[in-house]
């Protein structure tokens, strides 16, 4: 989205009491903010867009993009520190529990239990119960179901300037859809890409890396000349600040100062509906 000059800060501070908005990027580049929003279908969408975005005081334009299919997001991502062993090791205590036949549609119980665990992912059974009414043994149940069933997902945030990679940017590119899943598969293997998503829009394939340097954002675009090249770059942007990411309320060097737990049925949800 676009901001009147002088009100960007304004708008993404708005934008992060939103429980529908999980993240809140202000960009270099092509837009003022750039953010990601979970909703439950497309009429859902248009009223975010039209009732409570378009509607802030500030915001002069608004572009959206549906994202077709997520194929990788940064609860895969690893910052490369650990050595083959620990990964192996964490990477056997964090596995899901197996699929339990046809997955199970999602019910107002669930719906309930979901901002929960957004809002403290280390909260007890007994606690998370409390919140929702259900007993401890029944939360627990659950929690497994929606892992294994990849309705929920774990990850684990640093602070950006605290790691290797403390520049992050989006870029937006265009691949003939018969070479999408190619473009997919190196995309996934190089150690920058985060996120990688098929989008809507002039451009059907967005995703987000983490850099060393800026200057690494043209290094990048180089290299996927040389490895993807029927993947056409269209469009990058670097980001400058996050003031939310994925629910947690970040300062100006990406400490958490609070949360806003994502819920995409906000204010529609009730338990056992």
């Amino acid at each position: 989205m676009d901001c009147r000059s002088g009100s960007v800060e304004a708008v993404a501070q708005a934008l992060a009491t939103v429980p529908q908005v999980a993240t809140v990027e202000h960009m270099a580049g092509g837009r003022d903010l750039l953010i990601t929003a979970f909703v439950p279908g497309l009429g859902e969408l248009s009223a975010l867009l039209l009732g409570t975005i378009a509607v802030l005081p500030g915001v002069t334009a608004t572009r959206a993009g549906i994202a077709t299919r997520l194929y990788g997001e940064g609860s895969r991502w690893r910052l490369r520190v650990l050595t083959a062993g620990q990964g192996e090791q964490l990477r056997t205590a964090a596995a899901p529990p197996p699929r339990s036949g046809t997955a199970v549609p999602l019910d107002g119980t669930d719906r309930a239990l979901l901002p929960e665990l957004s809002r403290d992912g280390r909260a007890s059974a007994v606690a998370l119960g409390r919140a929702v009414g259900l007993s401890a043994p029944t939360v627990r149940r659950r929690v497994g179901r929606l892992i294994a069933d990849h309705d929920l997902a774990l990850r684990c945030e640093v602070a950006r300037e605290l790691t290797e990679w403390p520049v992050s940017a989006t870029l937006w590119a265009s691949v003939p859809a018969e070479r999408l899943p190619e473009a997919v598969r190196v995309l996934l293997t190089l150690p920058e890409v985060r996120l990688c998503s098929s989008v809507t829009g002039p451009q059907n394939l967005l995703f987000t890396v983490w850099l060393h340097t800026v200057a690494d954002v043209q290094r990048l675009e180089t290299q996927l000349g040389e490895r993807l090249p029927q993947l056409v770059l269209r469009d990058r942007s670097v980001v400058l600040r996050q003031t939310k990411l994925m629910g947690r309320l970040l300062d100006t060097r990406g400490r958490v100062t609070g949360v806003v737990p994502v819920d995409p049925w906000a204010g529609s949800h009730s338990a056992g509906a």
